[in-house]
């Protein structure tokens, strides 16, 4: 499955496709750690100093797969569930359903380990997250069959910041 993963087409975007992930420049397994975000903690878009000093935590993840197209870097995180049908709208649904808090603290790991800092540099940088549905890749002639692709707009990682801030100012 996971062969056949790297070696399909896979759909990053409505009007981009890559010919096969194990052609890109890619890190497997990338660990990324950050404060666990409080009010305390400087936002996305601020002036950040030293770094972070995080008093209470910090949030520890490992991204599957991160890589670079066209001087864009992406992250995708192998999913090996079974569901009826890997077609887009099946797989947003389950995504939603099942995924949505692990993308939104992945993403803002991504954002925070590239050290992008504003929307523009975000524009520049940041192509989009994909959970790769290793059941329904290379199954369909669509190459977005078994894939999940969004790319947020800059305000939407913001937000994703402020409920993770919530999430810590409860914790």
């Amino acid at each position: 499955m996971v062969f056949k993963t790297l070696t399909s087409p896979i759909a990053v975007a409505p009007d981009r496709t890559i010919v096969a992930l194990a052609r890109c420049r890619n890190s497997r397994e990338m660990e990324f750690v950050f404060p666990f975000p409080e009010t305390a903690h400087p936002k996305l878009g601020s002036a950040i100093g030293g770094g972070w000093i995080a008093e209470r935590g910090y949030l520890k993840g490992f991204m599957d797969f991160v890589f670079e197209d066209r001087g864009l870097i992406y992250f995708a995180d192998w999913k090996s569930d079974l569901l009826r049908a890997y077609d887009s709208a099946s797989i947003a649904d389950y995504v939603r359903s099942n995924y949505e808090l692990q993308a939104r603290i992945y993403t803002v790991g991504v954002i925070r380990l590239l050290r992008i800092r504003n929307e523009a540099e975000y524009r520049r940088r940041f192509g989009g997250l994909l959970y790769v549905f290793l059941r329904g890749v290379g199954t369909n002639v669509d190459p977005s069959h078994g894939i999940y692709f969004h790319r947020p707009d800059w305000n939407e990682i913001r937000l994703y910041e402020a409920e993770l801030m919530k999430l810590g100012d409860q914790a």
